[in-house]
């Protein structure tokens, strides 16, 4: 039951806002307030979540337009624009038809009369400048399957652009074609014997998981497993409160905000309770409810090192049969690490001179592989000590160009540490 003094509250803020007069409905329990703002339609309604918080959600009607290719696209790629108006997509009437619309969802204790002007200002704005998009745009239509397939290309041409991690690529994909076999299947009649869409994720640091999680989130919204496919990312102190009771509450406001997309927890194994008063365990079977309650609504992918993950999946009886799909992220080559810093430098505006792509071969070589090495993250960190020591040496320097700011010279490494040589080397960071 919403609550009579937040729903009074909010129907005075409107009754202030708005310069026409309210078409129909109101803010009470199961009814919608139905409304003009700025030549707009809009609509608003109340309603409490399953962990009690209530909640304000504002929607503005874009306009209904024909599955078209384009359109389609548009919507996928304009679905996260505007802080305050979600562009989302509902089947109309007609078979072919799309009816849209921008949305937003407030908490309804931390409403204020300004905030509400600002977000019905954001939504009329967005609602009138998608439909006068959207008018542009003509093409044959197709159906939504040829639609998901070209779609769901496009992403897995992103996803084979990173550099290396190749047995992740080939899971990927195989993941994406089997769940379109078995939606396809599943239109034709036919038992669509899909996996689930939750993924464990296991690997040294700076392998790729979370660049290869927010891609599968763009894949699973282009192939139709989840609507939105947005990417929320999370960890331990993201879900885990210091107190009693605390946890469950925390944790579902994050799977909440993860409706609709993908839920990345990185770090997972860090959740399994290290003894009675960790909360981890609460943070885990609230986890897991939600995912029973909610498992056309979302995705979960799970991340962190193989041996620490398995033993994350056995803290609880019911984890490891949600998760059916297990993806390792292998270490970078020497090449492939390579290439990475050369990217970074490339991104950067810097050129690597023959003796400095000498030294950094020489360098990687040295380094020591092993549980939780960092890959790329070891080349960001090398690249931004090399950025340092490059400043300093051109420091005393009168510059007359730029080539000697783009120039990275081989002096610009940090020395390799012999045996006996102390960690923690001058300019490495």
């Amino acid at each position: 039951m919403v609550s009579t003094t937040i729903r009074q509250r909010l129907t005075g803020y409107f009754e202030s806002v708005l310069t026409e007069p309210v078409v129909g409905g109101e803010l009470t329990e199961g009814s919608t307030l139905k409304f003009r703002y700025r030549g707009e339609e809009l609509e608003a309604f109340v309603r409490r979540r399953s962990n009690g918080t209530e909640v304000l959600t504002i929607v503005a009607i874009v306009a209904t337009v024909d599955e078209t290719i384009e359109a389609l696209r548009y919507i996928a790629g304009h679905a996260a624009d505007g802080t305050f108006a979600a562009l989302a997509a509902t089947s109309g009437v007609a078979t072919d038809d799309l009816d849209l619309e921008v949305w937003h969802t407030l908490i309804s204790d931390s409403v204020t009369e300004s905030g509400l002007s600002e977000v019905l200002d954001s939504l009329s704005v967005a609602a009138k400048l998608h439909r006068e998009n959207l008018e542009t745009l003509a093409a044959p239509e197709l159906t939504s399957e040829d639609v998901s397939f070209r779609a769901a290309d496009e992403v897995l041409e992103n996803l084979e652009n990173l550099v290396g991690i190749a047995s992740v690529k080939s899971e990927i994909v195989a993941i994406v074609k089997a769940e379109q076999v078995a939606r396809k299947r599943s239109k034709h009649g036919l038992i669509g014997a899909g996996s689930s869409p939750n993924l464990v994720f296991v690997g040294n640091p700076g392998t790729g998981k979370t660049t290869v999680a927010r891609l599968v989130a763009e894949l699973y919204r282009a192939i139709g497993v989840v609507p939105v496919g947005h990417l929320v990312e999370t960890n331990r102190a993201g879900l885990v409160a210091e107190y009693i009771g605390q946890t469950a509450v925390k944790t579902e406001e994050v799977c909440e905000s993860a409706l609709g997309g993908v839920l990345f927890i990185d770090e997972a194994y860090t959740l399994a309770p290290s003894g009675q008063k960790d909360f981890g365990h609460e943070a885990i079977a609230t986890l897991i409810q939600y995912m029973e309650n909610h498992r056309d609504e979302m995705a979960v992918v799970v991340a962190g090192y193989p041996r620490e993950m398995d033993e994350f999946l056995d803290a609880n009886p019911g984890l490891r049969s949600r998760f059916d799909i297990t993806v390792p992220f292998p270490d970078y080559s020497n090449d492939e690490l390579e290439e990475i810093f050369e990217a970074l430098a490339r991104s950067n505006d810097f050129d690597l001179t023959p003796a400095a792509s000498e030294q950094l071969r020489i360098h990687i070589k040295s380094m020591s592989r092993g549980h939780g090495f960092g890959n790329a993250r070891e080349m960001r960190k090398l690249f931004q000590g090399v950025v340092r020591r490059q400043a300093q040496d051109l420091d005393h320097l009168s510059l007359a160009g730029t080539s000697l700011l783009r120039r990275i010279d081989a002096d610009a490494f940090p020395s390799i540490p012999g045996p006996r040589d102390p960690v923690n080397i001058p300019g490495y960071i």
